[in-house]
C-alpha cells in the first residue's frame, strides 16, 4: 500500500511538473507577444508624421544659432496622443506617480521618450540647458521622493 502511494505520488508529481511546464510556455509566448507587439507600436511611433515633425525641429535646432520656432499646441497634443497610444497611457501613469506635473514637465517627459537630446531639448522648449537638467533633477525627486541625476530620470523615462 506504501509503494502505490509512493507511486500516486510519484505520479501526480510528473503532472504537475508538465502542468507548470505547460504554463511557463504559454507565458513565454505571451512576453514574446508582448514584446513583438511593442516594437510594432515603437515603429509604427518612429515612422509617425509628429514623430518625423519633432525630430526634424531638433535637427533644425542643432543647426541654428537661434531659437526655434515654437510647435504648435496641437502637435504637442498629438504627440502626448501616439505617445499614450505607444506606451500604454503614458501621460496617466505619470500622473499617478506625481499628480502635480506642470506642462512643461509633461513636455520635458515626452521629448525624453522620443530620443531628444537634451540640448535640442533646450531649442524646443527655449531653455537653458542647466534649466532642463535642473527640471530633470527636480522631477526625479519629485516622483520618487529622492535624490537623482537627470540621466537616472531620463532612464526611468525611457523605461516607463
Amino acid at each position: 500500500m506504501l509503494q502505490q502511494t509512493e507511486g500516486e505520488k510519484n505520479v501526480l508529481q510528473k503532472e504537475l511538473i508538465q502542468s507548470q511546464k505547460a504554463l511557463l510556455e504559454i507565458s513565454n509566448q505571451r512576453i514574446k507577444i508582448g514584446l513583438n507587439e511593442k516594437d510594432c507600436l515603437e515603429s509604427s511611433l518612429r515612422q509617425s508624421e509628429i514623430y518625423q515633425l519633432f525630430h526634424q525641429a531638433a535637427h533644425q535646432a542643432a543647426h541654428q544659432e537661434d531659437k526655434l520656432k515654437s510647435i504648435s499646441e496641437e502637435s504637442w497634443k498629438q504627440l502626448q496622443t501616439i505617445i499614450d497610444t505607444t506606451y500604454h497611457n503614458f501621460t496617466e501613469q505619470l500622473y499617478a506617480l506625481s499628480p502635480k506635473l506642470s506642462e512643461h514637465d509633461l513636455r520635458i517627459c515626452y521629448l525624453i521618450k522620443i530620443r531628444i537630446q537634451t540640448k535640442d531639448i533646450t531649442k524646443i522648449l527655449c531653455r537653458t540647458l542647466s534649466a532642463i537638467s535642473n527640471s530633470r533633477v527636480r522631477l526625479y525627486k519629485k516622483i520618487h521622493g529622492v535624490d537623482g541625476t537627470s540621466d537616472m530620470f531620463d532612464k526611468f523615462i525611457l523605461d516607463l
